[in-house]
């Protein structure tokens, strides 16, 4: 018996969003419930009040990966979460690099909040801090996948089948993001027009909503998400450290396509 259909994410950039809702696509039903995550209240809200699922229900779930790990924004949420036994469709998404052990993590958070995994996927989508590299994905190549999955997790429902231990990843998981110091976050040019697009994106409040519209460093999460989101451009990363980074990631993932990999 299928109960409800949630899908459940964090997506600053919108890669994440379009996973999970192509992969419940795949599930050939409507989606009952859409728990998005990705603003600071949102997020609030769950560690508050919680969020519980029923044993019948399926939820998909996507996350991006930053430095081979979970946002820790959206992780720390887990513990808010009580599955009952729901059936989950795990999926992460990254810049065309690796996901490293952000899976890993996403089966563990889950099997933890009382969830039965069915499969998952890792999907590629553009990178945040340099649009060349992942360029115009997720494409139609990657949808098909997404649906896939979903169709994945039908038949894994048939089956009373859970995905096991069968998604890549290390026990203890690889450090993830370490915090810079002096820490950094975008700068603003003169282009700025004072629309306050950027502090309504930012998952994490580091925006002033009345302005200016200046980054709090030590609050920002390099997700991205107002740079890639304001109509003026007039946001960038111009911190050497940042730099150097978007350096090493175009001499490694640039010329290369990596493929969504499905697990079941």
């Amino acid at each position: 018996m299928v109960g409800h259909v949630h899908v459940l994410y964090f997506s600053p950039t919108g890669n994440s969003r379009t996973t999970a809702n192509a992969v419940a696509f795949g599930l050939e039903a409507g989606i009952d419930l859409n728990h998005d995550l990705t603003c600071r209240a949102a997020r609030k809200e769950v560690e508050r009040s919680g969020l519980s699922f029923d044993s019948n229900d399926i939820v998909v779930l996507c996350a991006p990966v930053y430095a081979g790990r979970l946002p820790s924004c959206f992780s720390c949420l887990f513990s808010s979460i009580h599955a009952n036994g729901a059936r989950a469709v795990l999926s992460v998404t990254y810049g065309n690099r690796a996901y490293d052990d952000a899976l890993i993590e996403l089966e563990d958070l889950c099997c933890g909040a009382g969830f039965v995994p069915l499969c998952a996927g890792a999907f590629v989508g553009m990178h945040s801090y340099d649009r060349r590299i992942g360029a115009d994905r997720p494409d139609a190549k990657d949808l098909d996948a997404m649906h896939a999955l979903g169709r994945i997790a039908l038949e894994k429902i048939e089956e009373q089948a859970s995905i096991a231990e069968k998604i890549p990843g290390n026990r203890p998981y690889r450090q993830g993001i370490v915090p810079s110091v002096p820490p950094y976050g975008p700068i603003v040019s003169g282009f700025c027009t004072r629309c306050g697009i950027c502090a309504t994106v930012c998952p994490v409040d580091a925006i002033p909503a009345t302005g200016p519209y200046i980054t709090d460093p030590a609050a920002c999460i390099h997700c991205c998400a107002c740079i890639r989101a304001c109509p003026e451009g007039a946001r960038s990363m111009e911190d050497l450290r940042h730099q150097v980074i978007v350096k090493r990631l175009e001499q490694g993932c640039l010329d290369v396509r990596r493929e969504p990999e499905l697990f079941s």
